[in-house]
């Protein structure tokens, strides 16, 4: 009975160094499913911010949604500080990070500024459509307070129509 050592060896070191590169992409799998949360998040909080204003109510939503975005930022930020020590084993391990891992770390890193231009630009939209709002609400009184007094004219003209005498 002779067993090929050399066999043996080849094969231990081929099942070690598949171990190792399945522990690596593990180790790697943790951050990009973070920042795949992360993005998520900022991408569904940036569609309501950016929805269409159709009245004052839907203009004080979005101001309202827009206001809690440093505490949005703030949360997103600590789910994205836990990335940072898989991606700090894997610059350990000398592993560079894979295309999809750089793009959604800068996206995840990169939104809450994108967030905070997009809710001036909101803003500055929003203030635009409560003025016209606004000055379509004070021709409408101007209408109806002018509507109001041909009324009483009228109505003060009938009294000359009548014979109550």
């Amino acid at each position: 009975f002779r067993v090929n050592t050399s066999h043996v060896r080849e094969f231990l070191v081929a099942k070690y160094e598949t171990l190792i590169e399945r522990c690596k992409q593990l180790v790697a799998d943790v951050p990009m499913r973070v920042c795949e949360e992360v993005c998520r998040v900022y991408k569904e909080f940036n569609a309501k911010l950016v929805t269409p204003a159709e009245d004052p109510e839907s203009v004080k939503d979005v101001r309202d949604h827009a206001e809690t975005i440093p505490l949005t930022c703030n949360q997103q930020k600590v789910v994205l500080d836990e990335a940072y020590p898989y991606l700090d084993a894997l610059n350990a391990m000398r592993r560079p990070l894979d295309d999809a891992l750089g793009k959604l770390l800068a996206a995840a890193q990169f939104f809450p500024r994108q967030l905070e231009d997009a809710a001036r630009l909101v803003e500055e939209q929003n203030a635009e459509l409560m003025l016209k709002f606004q000055e379509d609400q004070a021709a409408e009184q101007d209408d109806f307070w002018s509507q109001v007094k041909n009324l009483e004219t009228t109505v003060s003209e009938l009294g000359g129509f009548t014979d109550m005498e």
